[in-house]
C-alpha cells in the first residue's frame, strides 16, 4: 500500500461520538496567557544539541516542506508538551528516540518510545501529549522533524489514521542518515530549492509508510501463528499434518512453513510433533492405555517409530515417563 492508497479524508482530530462526549468533557485549547506561561517553563526543561531551520526559496504553499530538524535531550520530570498549548501552530511533528525512553499519549493510549521508535502527530492535536516519563532516570535524546504544507498534512493524517501514531525505523534508514548528516551549529538556517525541500519531507513520509506496512505484515504473520497454534492444541494429533493445518488456516504449506520458521524458529511439522508427544504424555499419566495403543491414537502407525521420537523429544522412554515423568516438563516447548 502506498500513501496514495490511504483514505486521507479523515483527521486524527475527528469529532468524537456523542457517547464519548458524554463520558468525558472535550479538551479545550489553552488561553493565550496559559500558553505563554507554559512556554516560559517548557523551554527550561530541555536543550537543543543542534537545530536547522529550512527557508525554501521561493515558497510554494501546497508543496510538503520541512520547517526544522534537530536533536533535543531532556532529563527533567517537568518536560511535557500538550497539543492544547500549541493552538497557534499548524505543522506535523515527528519525534524519533535516539536514546533513553520517551513518553507519548494519543487519545486514551499511553506509549513508551525506545531507541528506533518515533511518534507522528499534528503538533496542535488536542488528543496528544509527549513528555519525559516519570519512572525514567536516564536522559531521553530524540531527533525531531517539523514539516508543513497541505499535502504533507494530508499524508500525515492518512498515515496516523491507518497505522496509528507509533512507527519504527532502523537507525540506518536512508532518510534518517540524510537528515542527520545536516547537523551543524545550533540554530542554523538553510535555503534549499522548494523541490529539494519537498523531497526530504516526502522521503520521510514514505519511510514511515513502509515501516507501517512492514509492521502490518508482521502482525498478520503473528495472527497466522496464533491461529495455527490454537488448531494444533485443539485437534487430535492423529488427524493433523502440515498440509491439513495449512488448509485450515487458509495459506499454502510453503507460506505456513516460512512464517513458522521466522516467528518460532521451528517448522510446523516440529510443532505438531511436539504437540503429539504432549498428548501422549497426558495419556501415559491419566489412562491405563498401553504404549502401543497410545502410539496409534496420536497417529503413529509404526509403534517403534513413536518410541524413537518420544525418546528424542523427552530424553526418556514412554514407560519410564509413565513411572517417573511429569507433564509440567513440557512447558519448555513453549506450547503450554
Amino acid at each position: 500500500m502506498s500513501i496514495c492508497d490511504l483514505d486521507l479524508s479523515r483527521s486524527p482530530n475527528m469529532a468524537e461520538t456523542e457517547e464519548a462526549r458524554a463520558a468525558s468533557p472535550p479538551v479545550q485549547y489553552a488561553t493565550l496567557e496559559e500558553s505563554n506561561d507554559f512556554f516560559a517553563t517548557h523551554v527550561k526543561t530541555f536543550e537543543w544539541r543542534w537545530r536547522l531551520f529550512f527557508e525554501p526559496l521561493p515558497v510554494i504553499p501546497l508543496l510538503p516542506r520541512p520547517i526544522s530538524i534537530g536533536v533535543q535531550s531532556c532529563r527533567d520530570a517537568r518536560y511535557r508538551c500538550d497539543g492544547r498549548f500549541r493552538f497557534r501552530e499548524n505543522f506535523a511533528y515527528f519525534c524519533y528516540t535516539l536514546g533513553g525512553v520517551g513518553g507519548f499519549r494519543y487519545k486514551d493510549t499511553e506509549y513508551r518510545t525506545t531507541a528506533g521508535q518515533g511518534f507522528l502527530v499534528q503538533i496542535s492535536d488536542l488528543n496528544m501529549s509527549y513528555y519525559y516519563p516519570p519512572e525514567s532516570d536516564e536522559t531521553w535524546s530524540y531527533f525531531v522533524c517539523e514539516f508543513a504544507g497541505e499535502a504533507a498534512m494530508s499524508m500525515m493524517n492518512g498515515l496516523v489514521q491507518h497505522y496509528g501514531p507509533i512507527f519504527t525505523l532502523a537507525p540506518d534508514t536512508a532518510i534518517l542518515r540524510r537528515l542527520m548528516a545536516l547537523a551543524g551549529p545550533p540554530y542554523a538556517i538553510m535555503h534549499p530549492h522548494p523541490v529539494d525541500a519537498s523531497e526530504l519531507t516526502i522521503e520521510l513520509l514514505l519511510a514511515l509508510a513502509a515501516s507501517g506496512r512492514a509492521q502490518e505484515k508482521n502482525d498478520a504473520a503473528m495472527d497466522l501463528v496464533k491461529r495455527a497454534m490454537q488448531i494444533i492444541g485443539e485437534t487430535d494429533g492423529s488427524e493433523l499434518n502440515v498440509e491439513e493445518l495449512a488448509r485450515r488456516v487458509g495459506v499454502s504449506r510453503e507460506r505456513l512453513s516460512r512464517v513458522f520458521r521466522a516467528r518460532l524458529d521451528r517448522s510446523p511439522h516440529q510443532v505438531i510433533l511436539e504437540q503429539k508427544i504432549h498428548d501422549s504424555c497426558i495419556l501415559l499419566k491419566d489412562t491405563t492405555m498401553t504404549v502401543k495403543e497410545i502410539s496409534a491414537k496420536i497417529g503413529y502407525s509404526d509403534y517403534t517409530n513413536f518410541i524413537r521420537v518420544f525418546r528424542q523429544v523427552m530424553q526418556t522412554t514412554p514407560n519410564q515417563f509413565r513411572r517417573q515423568g511429569s507433564v509440567v516438563r513440557l512447558g519448555r516447548f513453549g506450547l503450554l
